[in-house]
């Protein structure tokens, strides 16, 4: 035995060596277990048991910092972290959970505000407030989109046939593999009531102008109506809603332009009843004529 080292044996046959404590700490032979008051609470395999709370710590004082265990839960003290350590930064790591498995976000099982599975194949996000996405937070990636697929591999990155939805960070447009069924875009006779033809058609579409414009916070240049004129004989197709950047409580108008065509359709069927009534005077003049 050296100087500062202190190795502890046991025989069955023969001597082997089950644990030795030197200036650098305890060492365990393995299949060695480590018990307190004849309970194991670290296996030959190290596996910790038995053991109702883990300090976390530098120094005896731990700054009450501790993992508490039982049969079914791992707790960590309030404000404590759980990180996955990696000597870089962007280093592997990761947490698995079983496949009925939650994150919770309110300090005990509830699911009101988690991350949790259902039915085991599908996820779920349940929040008491709203949900935030910010994309590229760093600022040092050009092609952070949302996007939304299907059938690729888990690991693998989307290709165009896996994609059903994006949306582009760089100016926030949106993208849809297929239809997009919004309000007022269901058309089903079976759904309406009240049905009534647009009165004075032609009359309404003369109050409108067709516009191009820019808008004043991008400059991105644009056409299309005044919503406020639209509003004075067709209010059905003008809506509010908050600004995408503004807050809630401060509106603005739009258009819903779907819901003009049918003022559009009413308009040209009644100019064409007009062309018609001017036809038929013409070649009534032309036959006296004759």
């Amino acid at each position: 035995m050296g100087d500062g080292i202190h190795i502890f044996q046991t025989y069955s046959g023969s001597w082997g060596t089950r644990a030795e404590i030197t200036d650098s700490g305890l060492n365990m032979a393995s299949g060695t277990d480590i018990r307190h008051n004849n309970t194991v609470v670290l296996n030959g395999s190290r596996y910790i048991a038995n053991v109702d709370r883990l300090y976390l710590g530098s120094t005896n004082n731990f700054n009450g910092n501790y993992l508490s265990m039982d049969a079914s839960k791992l707790m960590v003290n309030d404000g404590c972290d759980i990180q996955l350590f990696n000597s870089s930064d962007t280093g592997n790591g990761s947490v698995h959970l079983p496949r009925d498995g939650m994150i919770s976000f309110y300090g005990n099982s509830s699911l009101f505000h988690s991350i949790s599975a259902q039915n085991s194949d599908s996820l779920r996000i349940n929040s008491y407030a709203k949900v935030d996405i910010n994309l590229d937070s760093n600022g040092n990636d050009t092609s952070a989109d949302f996007t939304i697929g299907r059938h690729a591999g888990a690991s693998s990155a989307f290709g165009t046939s896996d994609i059903l939805f994006r949306v582009f960070e760089n100016d926030g447009d949106i993208v849809a593999k297929a239809d997009v069924t919004a309000f007022g875009s269901f058309s089903d006779r079976r759904l309406k009531e009240n049905i009534k033809t647009i009165d004075k058609p032609i009359e309404k579409v003369m109050t409108l102008s067709g516009v191009t414009f820019n808008y004043r916070d991008t400059g991105k240049k644009s056409t299309g109506l005044i919503a406020q004129d639209l509003e004075e004989v067709l209010p059905e197709a003008v809506y509010e809603t908050p600004k995408i950047d503004g807050k809630e409580d401060e509106k603005v108008k739009a258009i819903r332009y779907g819901n003009t065509v049918g003022l559009l359709v009413e308009a040209i069927k009644e100019q064409q009843t007009i062309i018609n009534r001017l036809e038929e005077r013409i070649n009534t003049l032309e036959k006296e004529r004759e």
